[in-house]
């Protein structure tokens, strides 16, 4: 990221005590955190009046 540049994005992983990690260190913790979860599906209804 260079001085000037307000498009930038900085992209930082962090642990739960906020240290600075890396991707792969990230991945590993979101694994171990949520476990055998399965994800959710969900559908959109449309709400009539």
């Amino acid at each position: 990221m260079e001085p000037g540049d307000e498009n930038a994005v900085a992209k930082d992983f962090r642990n739960q005590d906020w240290e600075t990690i890396s991707e792969k260190q990230y991945e590993e913790e979101v694994k171990e955190l949520l476990g055998d979860a399965a994800s959710e599906k969900f559908e959109f209804n449309k709400v009539s009046q």
